[in-house]
């Protein structure tokens, strides 16, 4: 069961759901999603890839055990790795929605469908980031999820309007 103070409650835009976030003593990070009821394994029933299937937390679990073995091997590396670990926590949570699954499953994009990376970023919560780390490292971790697929040319204006 989690304590009051592990806890924070998101609410993604977009998304119409509630997520909470919470830190096991492991330093593991698990997501649960509420829409009436505690769904515990809500992870493990969104992928993150389909060729070989893999859910997100799988792959959010790989990229950590790969983020750790980098932060072991580069101890002299100039880098904020609490917000690395962060972009990596946080940055395919976008593929939680219809349009995404749907394209895993079928291999058809839909014309509509927002990319998964912009849409990760709805749930950063930002305010509560700024108890620990400072503006610029925070449009640092925004940036990062945001554009870690190279995509080519982003279209600015249309960003805006979505």
């Amino acid at each position: 069961m989690l304590c009051k103070n592990e806890r924070k409650n998101i609410v993604a835009k977009d998304f119409k759901v509630l997520v909470i976030f919470f830190k096991q003593f492991t330093g593991e990070f698990k997501i649960i999603l509420i829409l009436n009821m505690i769904e515990e394994d809500f992870m493990n029933k969104y992928l993150a890839k389909s060729n070989p299937e893999e859910t997100i937390q799988e792959h959010t679990d790989k990229l950590l055990e790969n983020y750790e073995i980098l932060k072991k091997l580069y101890t002299n590396l100039k880098i904020n790795w609490d917000i690395l670990r962060l972009a990596c926590i946080y940055h395919d949570l976008g593929k939680i929605n219809l349009k995404f699954q749907n394209k895993l499953k079928t291999g058809k994009r839909d014309n509509n469908e927002i990319a998964h990376n912009f849409l990760s970023i709805a749930f950063v919560d930002t305010k509560k980031l700024k108890d620990n780390f400072e503006k610029d490292e925070i449009k640092i971790l925004l940036q990062t999820i945001a554009y870690h697929h190279e995509r080519g040319e982003y279209d600015l204006e249309k960003m805006e309007n979505e």
